[in-house]
């Protein structure tokens, strides 16, 4: 049994921007949020190649 396609939500852009907007103000770990968003960003890209 296979599983169904996901598509891409307003929420999975969320968990990119999120933590991209903390980097923008004072938020203690930067770097920590970046990795986050990146890797967040590499499955909402993943999902747009899956869809097409």
């Amino acid at each position: 049994m296979t599983r169904p396609r996901r598509t891409l939500t307003r929420t999975d852009l969320a968990l990119v921007s999120g933590p991209l907007t903390l980097i923008e103000g004072d938020f203690p770990h930067p770097g920590r949020m970046r990795e986050i968003a990146e890797h967040n960003l590499h499955q909402a890209l993943s999902l747009l190649k899956s869809a097409s």
